[in-house]
């Protein structure tokens, strides 16, 4: 009883998980707004959504992690990394600081590098806990990954129409957010089944 529910609470935060981390969908969305405040080209602009698809290039990264590391903490490392990668974005186009191109850069690599990190980690809950069923489920998860840029862009009409900054914003805490949540609620429902309570 206890492995039946597990598995399927797994796969349920896996899909809220990819749900919310295929956000390199949006780039579009915001980025006449950063190119605006960097002052730069289009060329330079095609140069930075580049970028962000070369930091899925070093995504073999999180599988060594996860040879190394338990995987709620690669999960949160990804987290950390879409946090600083997006969210310092978000403070150079809300001109809270100012940053040189070459280090947008550097942050656009890390935002992309961070979705291979939170889909290596859903991959191999699926592969754990669906052995016989492992194609279907990963299959599943992987096709939630392109609701994001509909799920993003109703929140950021609903919060704030006249910026698309809030895309960056909301970049940056979702899936922190959504990782928190989905670690709490698997532990504690875990933790219902076995008698012990952790939080």
């Amino acid at each position: 009883m206890v492995a039946q529910s597990w598995k399927w609470m797994v796969l349920a935060a896996t899909i809220w998980i990819q749900a919310f981390t295929g956000t390199n969908l949006d780039f579009s969305a915001y980025s006449f707004e950063l190119k605006s405040v960097l002052g730069v080209s289009q060329v330079q602009l095609n140069y930075l959504a580049t970028a962000s698809d070369l930091g899925k290039a070093l995504g073999g990264s999180a599988g060594l992690a996860v040879m190394w590391m338990p995987l709620w903490a690669v999960l949160f490392a990804a987290a950390a990394m879409w946090l600083v990668g997006y969210g310092v974005q978000w403070l150079v186009v809300a001109k809270v600081i100012m940053l040189s191109y070459s280090v947008v850069f550097i942050l656009c690599l890390l935002a992309g590098c961070s979705i291979c990190w939170f889909n290596t980690v859903c991959f191999v809950l699926c592969i754990k806990n669906f052995p016989s069923a492992m194609s279907f489920a990963l299959s599943l998860t992987v096709t939630f990954n392109g609701v994001s840029a509909a799920l993003y862009h109703l929140e950021v009409k609903s919060i704030d129409r006249s910026s698309s900054a809030v895309y960056l914003l909301l970049n940056a805490l979702i899936p922190l957010f959504i990782s928190a949540v989905a670690l709490f609620l698997g532990l504690n429902v875990l933790a219902f089944f076995t008698g012990y309570f952790i939080f």
